[in-house]
This record gives structure tokens, sequence and C-alpha cells, in this order.
């Protein structure tokens, strides 16, 4: 609903819809990232917005990669995380995951990551990557052509488990 009514004048896009890696890091080495302002609902922008603006959150990043590098099986991912050295709430991050030469990868606005053998390992290290203390708790998949639901569901871990992890980390 917020594309149609807000974003339905941004429609110029790339030409060539096949990006590899390395053109998809050149782009957003030109992009800023940007929090959503304060009265916004977390929204994800077009890729059209995100290519004429060239600022966005990780959703922003994740979601133009995920259009120009359509020949790949790929995904949003979005991850959220607890850190208790930081009394915060939870913190989250989105991600483009694909699978190439029988391997996972991710790419977004902090670079591009993997091989990974399989998705946890994946989701496992993007929270320790984003913050190293952080207890991985949730994780959704998305259609990155639709931001339809795909697959998701929470870390294995009891709360006990996680802060036994945490408590015994390096530090």
């Amino acid at each position: 609903m917020w594309r149609y009514l807000l974003e339905r004048a941004y429609i110029k896009l790339p030409n060539n819809k096949t990006w590899d890696e390395i053109k998809v890091l050149y782009f957003f080495n030109q992009c800023k990232w940007v929090k959503d302002p304060w009265y916004y609902i977390d929204v994800i922008s077009t890729p059209a917005k995100f290519y004429k603006t060239k600022t966005g959150d990780c959703d922003e990043f994740a979601c133009f990669a995920g259009y120009v590098m359509n020949d790949k099986v790929r995904y949003l991912l979005s991850v959220t995380w607890y850190n208790p050295d930081k009394g915060e709430t939870f913190k989250g991050h989105n991600i483009l995951v694909y699978f190439k030469n029988k391997s996972w990868y991710h790419i977004g606005n902090a670079g591009w990551f993997g091989p990974y053998k399989n998705q946890f390992d994946l989701m496992r290290n993007l929270v320790e990557h984003v913050d190293p203390n952080g207890i991985p708790c949730a994780y959704g998949w998305r259609n990155t052509a639709t931001l339809k639901y795909v697959a998701g569901g929470r870390f294995k871990k009891t709360r006990k488990e996680a802060l036994k992890r945490w408590a015994t980390r390096k530090k």
C-alpha cells in the first residue's frame, strides 16, 4: 500500500537486470544508509526509488540487490537478535540471501559474505558480524519480488541456553 500511494513516481531502473556481486557492491558504494524517519513504520521502498535516490536502510539495499541479481535463487532475509550487554530491545537486519555453486551467500549494505554450508550458519554468522554479543532470536524469509512470507521461525536454543552461551563467550 505504501509503495502504491507514495512511490509511483519512481519508475527508472537499470537496463541490465543481471548484475553480479561486484557490480552490486560498486553501486552500493555510491549509496548512503539512512534510517527510516521516526514517523514511519519500517517500510521497504521500491528498488526504483532506491536506484534514483541512492538512500535507504538495510531493507532497501537488500531489495535492490534482489531485483538486479535476478538470475539466482534468492530471498530477502530478516533476522532479529537480543544483546543483554546493552540491555536493549530486539534489533534486526535485512539482507539478500542467495544460493550459488552449492553454497549460501548474503549481500547487503554491510558487504558480501559467504560461502556458507547451510542457512543456519549464514544467519548465525550474520548476527555475530553485526553484533558479536547478540543472541539470535528469530528469522523470516520473503520472496524478493512480492515480499510475501516464505518461511521463518525462531532459533532452537532456549533463553537459558542462549544466556549460558553469552556468559561464556570470548571477550
